[in-house]
């Protein structure tokens, strides 16, 4: 493990123990918490967006297929998204998400 991913993981168990220090039984992680949120929300039939995906979607393909999505992947880097599993995204759009308008157009 390099450097810097040794100090963020340092990190994140500080900031585990403070949480669980100062608040017990209601620490929650917001991440996973809000990713179960998601994965029980009965979507179906709708258009979503997904940012920073790339090649591991919230989403596989049998989730969209059965589920009826056009999930439009967004991403920096076109290899990430290249590497997406088939079926995951009905699109992609390569480029920073401050610059994505209405339906997948890029501003200058």
């Amino acid at each position: 493990m390099n450097t810097i991913a040794r100090f963020f993981s340092w990190q994140v168990r500080i900031s585990r123990s403070i949480d669980r220090a100062l608040f017990g039984e209601m620490a929650v992680d917001g991440n996973s918490a809000f990713c179960d949120l998601l994965r029980h929300e009965d979507f179906r039939e709708v258009a979503l967006a997904e940012v920073g995906g790339g090649k591991s979607p919230f989403f596989d393909a049998a989730e969209v297929a059965g589920r009826g999505l056009s999930v439009t992947g967004i991403d920096l880097d076109a290899d990430e998204l290249g590497r997406a599993p088939r079926g995951a995204y009905a699109r992609t759009i390569i480029g920073p998400i401050e610059r994505v308008i209405g339906e997948g157009t890029m501003t200058s």
